[in-house]
């Protein structure tokens, strides 16, 4: 490091040249996990300066050489000192940041992400480790469990339901994933920067989100209308006609438990439970006159468009049978055709308008997933992906000098 000044043209003034031969800068650093957030915390930190040399001309330098000769070992003393100072202060402003890191990121204003850490992160040479919490927990506010409406409302569900799902785990579903002996096993492009592991149990803290909050369905409007009125069914089931003749039809469909799902090679398996109570709307009443169960095997179909998660889901298949009825047994080998029908033309679109919308990414403190691909193993998904700064996020140095 060198600095010239030319003053030459002045009577008092001169020039010098500064360089500094040799510095070492060290330091020790311990990262650690507590209450849910990362500490940084200095335990070495030094400077050393072989050698400073200050060499005045012209002027009067003859006069001030020696003085700056004889203080020669304090400069080197008070340069090593500062430089250690600055990067103390720099620490402790790089552990304020991570301490202000959020413990939950919002998901489409459905969920958060809990993202605390758990455990300590294990570093090497080129790389860290680290775990999260990685869990879903809802938020508090829901859809109108409506086939044909979209307001808000307030959640029914207490906070007793939000801190379940958050204690619902017994290990730690969500973590980085790295092994540098081996490189990258399933990043297609060994340069990306992270590399993510999602266990499936992070998926069914997610489906059980969305049972709690969204798995309720009041359907009263679908494409074959004429299949939600008594008259339609008065040949399959004779006594629903016969006691409420070309009476509206008003299908209440809820989960029974949440979701399960399954990572499979490429898509994932959800089994689902439900429960369809039939009622007949009479003149401004509804009347409940039968429920059947229903398991619902179906498939999803993630993948990665641009900064959003989007996907589609298709039916395999799935059974029938009768929890109770007021108007006689149903023969449900003559519904379940009719049933699939529904299924295909109300519940499958519905699901796939929302998810073919997409989910953003999240961003995390001014930070972005850039590029990221999926790719999905065993009982894990893993994503591989860049990361950059959120366009529109202004970002700087923690210590400027």
């Amino acid at each position: 490091m060198a600095l010239l000044i030319d003053c030459s043209r002045f009577l008092r003034c001169f020039a010098f040249q500064f360089a500094v031969d040799g510095m070492n800068i060290g330091l020790t650093v311990s990262l650690n996990q507590q209450n849910g957030t990362l500490e940084l915390t200095l335990l070495e930190c030094g400077c050393n300066v072989e050698a400073i040399s200050i060499h005045l001309h012209g002027g009067a330098s003859w006069l001030y050489q020696g003085v700056v000769d004889a203080f020669e070992g304090k400069i080197e003393s008070t340069v090593e000192d500062n430089i250690s100072k600055k990067l103390k202060e720099g620490i402790v402003k790089l552990d304020s940041s991570l301490q202000s890191f959020p413990q939950e990121i919002p998901i489409a204003d459905i969920a958060a992400l809990n993202i605390t850490f758990v455990g300590s992160p294990v570093l090497s040479s080129s790389s860290i480790e680290f775990k999260i919490n990685g869990l879903f927990s809802p938020s508090y506010k829901k859809l109108v469990p409506s086939y044909n409406q979209g307001e808000t409302e307030d959640s029914i569900y207490g906070k007793s339901q939000h801190e379940n799902v958050l204690s619902s785990a017994s290990q730690v579903p969500f973590k980085y994933v790295h092994d540098e002996t081996k490189g990258s096993v399933y990043c297609k492009d060994s340069a990306k920067m992270i590399e993510m592991s999602l266990h499936e149990r992070v998926l069914n803290s997610a489906s059980q989100v969305i049972f709690q909050e969204y798995m309720h369905w009041i359907v009263d409007h679908i494409p074959d209308q004429h299949l939600l009125n008594t008259a339609a069914w008065k040949w399959v089931i004779p006594r629903l006609y016969q006691q409420y003749p070309d009476d509206d039809i008003v299908l209440n469909i809820s989960a029974s438990s949440p979701p399960i799902l399954r990572l499979r090679d490429k898509d994932i398996s959800a089994t689902i439970h439900v429960d369809m109570i039939i009622n007949v709307r009479n003149t401004s009443e509804i009347i409940p006159v039968a429920c059947i169960s229903l398991e619902i095997t179906a498939s999803f179909f993630p993948k990665i468009l641009e900064k959003n998660l989007v996907g589609h889901v298709t039916m395999e298949d799935f059974t029938l049978a009768l929890k109770w009825s007021k108007i006689g047994h149903i023969r449900l080998y003559l519904i379940q055709k009719t049933l699939a029908t529904l299924i295909k033309t109300v519940l499958v679109p519905f699901v796939d308008l929302y998810l073919l919308e997409g989910i953003a990414l999240p961003s995390f403190h001014g930070l972005a997933l850039e590029d990221p691909e999926m790719v999905f193993n065993s009982s894990r998904i893993i994503m591989c992906s860049d990361v950059a700064f959120s366009q529109g996020f202004s970002h700087h140095l923690v210590y400027s000098s």
